[in-house]
């Protein structure tokens, strides 16, 4: 019973001791609702088919602002494992980006026996720990369209009104540990790290592994606080850190009512002031909204950044859709 009550100091101290080590990824500021965006580890989490869509508009009104679609799947697959694939596109100003990754996870279930169909009915609502552990893999396709730039020397031979394009792998790992009321995970989705430099029309790629200098790292964690009986109070942390760069951090605190209301206030470092709000239909069907207060000086050019997001979580097994219980994280 120690040993068990030990793994999860040991693994906060991993993943602490990990970020002093170690920002181009997606910035969402509904994170707490689309860990599979973040983490593989966290694909097929639930006992259900789960799929997401999410659109982020960034700094509204602000000429070439990122524009943003993610969509992500997951479900269980076998006992203790689970799949998962995400496709996201980003659009900043003659910059595109498609990001296509595969996930796979694997689960241990601590101090409750091995999976089993029987077990299945109670895990989410008992005090059942799981650790997970995840690997991704995938492509992105970085184009650049030059005929889309305003050029103060229109025969600036840089920018003859080509379309630059490249594709390249990434690999990532990521890995989690939660019980019913509070999760803490760390992924890294870029184990791979890849410069590309474009000379005479040409794509030059130069990739390392683990590189240190340019590597992303993000430790999250959440937990849930039921204060009466229709009322859950849910806080979240996530940090994001490369080397070189200063920590950056969201905090955010939602409440949640009679299980089908969320609201929720937070604050992302240097960058922004959050609210969001959000609806669960027949514990199964979300759709959130979040919209982002800009602190920064673009603030005089644009209103703020809008974020929505429709979800589905549909049981895999006709034998559990009575009793499917909403996960909150």
């Amino acid at each position: 019973m120690q040993n068990l009550l030990r793994i999860p100091l040991y693994f906060g101290l991993f993943l602490v001791a990990t970020l002093s080590i170690a920002q181009s990824e997606t910035n969402f500021s509904q994170y707490m609702h689309s860990e599979g965006l973040i983490n593989p580890a966290y694909s097929g989490s639930k006992d259900a088919l789960s799929a997401s869509i999410l659109h982020r508009s960034q700094w509204v009104n602000f000429e070439g602002a990122p524009v943003t679609i993610a969509l992500n799947a997951h479900a269980p697959i076998l006992n203790n494992m689970g799949v998962g694939l995400s496709v996201v596109k980003d659009k900043i100003g003659a910059s595109d980006e498609l990001s296509v990754t595969a996930a796979y996870a694997y689960r241990i279930q601590l101090g409750g026996g091995n999976f089993s169909k029987k077990r299945k009915r109670s895990r989410l609502s008992g005090g059942k720990k799981m650790l997970s552990f995840g690997l991704q893999a995938g492509f992105d396709r970085y184009m650049e369209s030059y005929g889309d730039l305003t050029l103060i020397d229109a025969n600036d031979p840089q920018f003859n009104g080509q379309q630059n394009k490249v594709l390249l792998p990434h690999f990532g790992f990521g890995t989690m540990y939660n019980t019913k009321k509070y999760m803490i995970g760390l992924t890294i989705p870029r184990l791979v790290t890849n410069t590309v430099n474009y000379e005479d029309a040409a794509a030059t790629v130069r990739s390392k592994l683990l590189h240190m200098q340019q590597t992303h790292f993000f430790l999250y964690g959440t937990y849930l606080f039921p204060v009466a009986e229709d009322l859950i109070i849910k806080p979240t942390v996530l940090f994001k850190n490369v080397y070189g760069a200063p920590l950056q951090f969201d905090l955010n605190g939602s409440v949640l009512i009679k299980q089908t209301f969320w609201a929720g206030l937070g604050y992302r470092s240097g960058a922004a002031f959050t609210a969001h709000a959000g609806f669960i239909y027949n514990s199964r069907y979300s759709i959130t909204y979040s919209y982002d207060l800009t602190t920064t000086d673009i603030k005089t050019y644009s209103n703020g950044s809008h974020e929505i997001r429709l979800s589905m979580a549909l049981p895999m097994n006709d034998q559990f859709k009575a009793s499917f219980t909403p996960r909150f994280f």
